[in-house]
């Protein structure tokens, strides 16, 4: 999009997105040196986390604004909301949202009551003179209606032309192939060819495989990453993984991030591996069909040959998704379709970007010798020579990249050899962190008091979060949700019936309901079924349905209408607590740690009698409200204040007369309710602000009866009689304002990370946590986009 508004050459420049797609405008718009005299992006630039990406890059770039930046008022409540929250608010509406609530809580107070038409009323006749003192006793800001965006300092001169453009979600477009006159696959969209008609396999060995200097270079290496524009139809991956099973002198693990537009469905691309991959490799090809994801924009993390050879789909448009990856390429596969057919994949713009994943001493090969993509790439610090092309073609490009790009070097400047771990914390967040480090080759020390963290929970659900807007929350849930399916592949059952005691969750698929809490009206419920509509999810992944869809799917009748998501879990959380936990090079160590403290060996856990017992070169803290506390305890720095909060919950059992009218499925809406296991079901679950932490979590009468509520608004024909004495389980979630974790590295403090602040979202973010940390650690691609990582890096309060 940058690529074809620069060719425009306008003075002014204008888009309207939120945060993902602002910062990606904008990081597209520097790499291409592509500066109009105004650029206005909004709403994005109003958020901390874009001064955070671009950092004096961002001055001078224009957006909106709802405040007076300048105001004195406002200052002070920027001040005051650091300090409560503890993380910068935004400029665009985190101020007169709350003017707005302050207006609110002013009518109620002088109307006397909570009527919405009195109220409405009152604050209709409000004399302009209101004022709304804070509950500290300060004047809070005023809020200016005519105010100008934050950054308009002076008027644009001889400004001309203007490019107005909206970034908005784009769903992704399947694949699809026609046989050519020579059975080579087709593209009738692209009109060319997947491959040389002499020979998919000879093909990837000529050109990006020895174009590579593989397999020497891999050769003594305990990781190596490659780097593919163009995943197709996957034939250059399976060409590698043989010649990395091939070499008996190959490192140790091989990591391969390959982008695609256009993924093909598993039953097209099923259906064309049949007839291309040669027997020697139908094993591999297999399991590539067996593990190949929902088409969905993001990356996907797929696992082969027990974790030594990793595959990230990385799904969406190259000029938008490459910009967002960390990782350090080691060698390129640049295989678009040719570039007059397919400029986008061959532009300056996308080059540039991924030179900057670039190791030193990356290479790169294609089968292209256009002169203006050799230019291109020396451009960016490439040393670019041709060499003989493929079956008959006079020349194909290879490269050499000495310095490195700036993310790759970043992200190898975090490497570190395998060593000693420690993880304080036993629940799924220290257990799914251990799991994944112990799979890297981590010797990993787990300490906690006891594993009672799940001790009585009997079950819960892992759903996707889904949102019209595919907001943050939204996307991160969906890429956990498919992390955890990976990562738990080999306890994960597809119906109750099948590996009782074995199985840690089953895979029955989740009736959606619509909430009523956010969807009160017909209008609105019809908005948000549009929505979900427009992202264009695949019916294997999402599928919109009625409330008769909904009972015939779940087997008793439900409320509402919503969505039907097949890859929802029932999960026994204790059970995987255990499984994770005893992994491999996983060592359990009970105590209460009271402090830590850092030597020239790493850090060393004391428990409360002050003996030393566990360490580790690396420090993971993930203890969930207590992390805040720990830290301070130990000297080290804590850059989200006091924002981090214990909030109890609970969830109510039904008894075995009820399970009758339990569903077959996962039903969630406003609360969920579970199949019932070993003979009772499951009804959730609260949030209970008033309990005071440093108690147990109690599960009280107030309690069960909030979750029989949900349970009779999602199964409102159900029997459900009232029971004198109901039974449950209660416990404490770690919450941060806005319900995002914090996850990664902590600024300022060397080899320490956090896994925390889960709230109501522990198994979606177990097994992404570990995959996040043990990615940073060993320096290779991470598994989730640097935007992503940024809003949940627990550096994202402090500006680090």
């Amino acid at each position: 999009m940058v690529n074809e508004v620069r060719k425009a050459a306008p003075d002014v420049f204008i888009t309207f997105s939120y945060p993902p797609d602002t910062i990606a405008v904008t990081e597209q718009a520097r790499l291409q040196s592509f500066n109009p005299k105004l650029m206005y992006t909004g709403v994005g630039t109003a958020f901390a986390l874009f001064k955070q990406r671009f950092a004096d890059n961002a001055d001078g770039v224009l957006s909106l604004g709802g405040v007076t930046a300048d105001s004195a008022a406002v200052q002070d409540y920027i001040a005051r909301h650091r300090e409560v929250v503890g993380q910068e608010p935004d400029r665009w509406a985190s101020l007169v949202t709350y003017a707005g609530l302050q207006v609110l809580q002013q009518a109620i107070e002088q109307a006397g009551t909570l009527d919405r038409a009195q109220v409405s009323a009152r604050i209709a006749t409000a004399p302009p003179s209101w004022s709304f003192p804070s509950p500290s006793g300060r004047r809070p800001p005023r809020v200016d209606h005519a105010a100008r965006p934050d950054a308009l300092c002076a008027r644009p001169r001889e400004a001309r032309r203007c490019a107005i453009v909206c970034a908005m979600f784009e769903p992704l477009v399947p694949a699809h192939a026609i046989a050519a006159d020579s059975a080579v696959p087709f593209s009738p969209v692209y009109g060319d060819v997947y491959h040389a008609a002499a020979g998919a396999f000879a093909q990837a060995e000529h050109v990006f495989i020895a174009g590579n200097g593989l397999p020497e270079r891999w050769r003594g290496r305990a990781d190596f990453t490659v780097l593919e524009t163009g995943f197709g139809l996957g034939l250059n991956f399976l060409a590698l993984w043989r010649a990395w099973r091939a070499d008996p002198a190959r490192s140790e693990r091989l990591h391969v991030v390959s982008v695609e537009a256009h993924p093909f469905t598993r039953d097209e691309l099923a259906s064309w591996l049949r007839d291309l991959v040669p027997g020697e490799l139908r094993v591999q090809a297999d399991a590539l069909l067996a593990a190949w994801p929902p088409l969905l924009p993001g990356l996907h993390s797929l696992s082969f040959e027990q974790g030594r050879m990793r595959l990230t789909l990385a799904f969406g448009k190259a000029a938008a998704i490459v910009p967002r990856l960390s990782l350090a390429a080691d060698a390129y596969f640049l295989d678009g379709f040719a570039p007059a057919r397919n400029p986008e994949m061959w532009s300056d713009a996308l080059i540039a970007a991924l030179a900057e994943h670039a190791a030193p001493g990356a290479t790169a090969a294609t089968w292209a010798s256009a002169g203006q993509v050799r230019r291109a790439l020396a451009a960016v610090g490439f040393a670019v020579r041709k060499r003989p092309g493929f079956a008959g073609k006079r020349d194909m490009t290879v490269a050499e990249h000495p310095v490195g790009g700036a993310c790759g070097r970043r992200v190898l400047a975090q490497r570190r050899t395998p060593g000693r771990a420690l993880v304080v914390g036993a629940g799924v967040a220290g257990a799914g962190v251990a799991h994944a480090l112990a799979a890297r080759g981590w010797a990993v020390d787990v300490v906690a008091p006891d594993d009672a963290a799940h001790a009585g929970h009997a079950a819960a659900a892992l759903t996707p979060t889904i949102d019209p807007g595919d907001s943050v929350r939204a996307r991160l849930a969906r890429a956990g949700a498919g992390l955890a399916h990976g990562t738990w592949r080999p306890v994960i059952a597809p119906t109750l019936a099948d590996a009782g005691e074995t199985a840690v969750a089953w895979r029955l698929g989740t009736v959606q309901v619509a909430p009523r809490r956010q969807l009160r009206s017909d209008e609105a419920y019809a908005r948000w079924r549009e929505g979900l509509s427009a992202l264009g999810f695949p019916a294997d992944w999402l599928r919109l349905i009625d409330a008769a869809d909904a009972a015939e799917l779940a087997g008793q009748p439900v409320g509402r209408g919503g969505a039907w998501l097949p890859a929802g879990l029932l999960v026994r959380p204790g059970r995987l607590q255990r499984w994770l936990l005893e992994a491999p090079g996983v060592r359990r160590v009970r105590a209460r740690v009271a402090r830590l403290a850092a030597g020239d060996a790493g850090w060393t856990a004391y428990d409360e009698a002050g003996r030393a017992c566990a360490g580790g070169e690396v420090l993971v803290l993930a203890c969930a409200g207590g992390t805040a506390d720990l830290a301070r305890a130990s000297d080290i720095a804590w850059p989200l204040g006091d924002a981090l909060q214990a909030v109890a919950g609970q969830i109510t059992y039904l008894p075995e007369d009820l399970v009758a009218g339990l569903p077959r499925c996962v039903v969630a809406g406003d609360g969920y309710v579970l199949p019932a296991l070993d003979g009772r079901g499951v009804a959730g679950s609260t949030y209970d602000h008033a309990t005071q932490p440093g108690m147990p979590a109690p599960a009280s009468a107030e309690g069960h009866a909030r979750n029989l509520e949900h349970l009779r608004a999602l199964l409102p024909q159900a029997a459900w009689p009232a029971h004198a004495d109901w039974r449950g389980w209660a416990g404490w979630r770690a919450v941060l304002p806005g319900r995002l974790p914090a996850i990664g590295a902590l600024p300022g403090a060397a080899g320490v990370f956090v896994a925390t602040a889960y709230a109501s979202r522990g198994l979606s973010h177990c097994a992404l946590a570990g995959a996040l940390i043990a990615s940073h650690l060993s320096g290779t691609p991470a598994p989730i986009e640097a935007d992503l990582q940024a809003a949940i890096g627990p550096g994202r309060a402090a500006g680090a």
